[in-house]
């Protein structure tokens, strides 16, 4: 008759000449509970016997990583994450981003620019034809170009500086109202001096005197808006690189 023992490891009854538990698998001492004798470390008192805990294979494999931390596409199904607005993408024109007084402003400069280059300034007959030219043409057409110029870039600045503000252009110190306001009063002194080079009033056509009109109140808009409060968030004028207080 076998002899009766229990393993070590999980104290099932076994018999006394096996090698290894035929439960669990673990070796062992072959020391029979009839004899007596108990291993070490299987008194009463003694503390039960763990075995150590095995890694969990599952826990401790290491996780793949995804093609999105590697830098590449994310997986399929997975969502794309939100489109970050940056400063390279385009920004949309809107004339909420003009004042009131802007959009007059641009709108009169565009009306002048149109009459100094297509509308007539001068009508003379010729042998019963009537001819006409406009500002930019003879006589004194450099004076017409130059309001024009002048009108035209008048209205680049006011347009980069709201709808492009990350653009720097130079201006007066005062800023890019002053600026304007020095553009539209060359404007309209060009238009001034045309007129007195040829004060012929009976040659005068319709777009002298249309100019004359828009001349004159695009430097009082331009005069305004210079005056004008500047609104909150705007950027300061750039400052001469003189500290007020260094002195004190």
């Amino acid at each position: 008759m076998s002899e009766t023992a229990f393993c070590e490891q999980c104290k099932e009854p076994i018999d006394a000449s096996d090698s290894y538990c035929p439960n669990c698998g673990s070796p062992q001492t072959q020391v029979t509970a009839e004899r007596g004798v108990e291993a070490p470390g299987a008194g009463p008192d003694a503390p039960p016997h763990v075995s150590p805990r095995q890694p969990d294979p599952v826990a401790h494999t290491p996780l793949a990583q995804t093609p999105t931390a590697a830098g590449g596409a994310p997986p399929r199904g997975a969502s794309p994450p939100e489109l970050q607005p940056t400063s390279s993408q385009p920004r949309s024109i809107s004339l909420e981003s003009f004042s009131r007084e802007e959009q007059i402003l641009g709108g009169v400069a565009l009306l002048l620019a149109v009459d100094l280059l297509f509308l007539p300034w001068f009508e003379v007959g010729v042998a019963g034809f009537s001819v006409s030219t406009s500002a930019t043409q003879t006589p004194d057409g450099w004076l017409g170009v130059l309001a024009l110029l002048a009108a035209l870039m008048m209205i680049a600045d006011l347009a980069i500086e709201r709808l492009s503000p990350h653009i720097h252009l130079p201006s007066l110190s005062r800023g890019h109202a002053a600026t304007r306001f020095a553009l539209a009063s060359a404007a309209g002194a060009c238009v001034g001096l045309k007129f007195l080079f040829h004060i012929h009033f009976s040659l005068f056509g319709a777009g002298f005197w249309l100019a004359a009109v828009l001349s004159i109140a695009l430097v009082l808009l331009a005069s305004r808006l210079r005056h004008a409060p500047k609104p909150l968030g705007a950027a300061p004028p750039p400052s001469s690189g003189v500290n007020p207080g260094a002195g004190t």
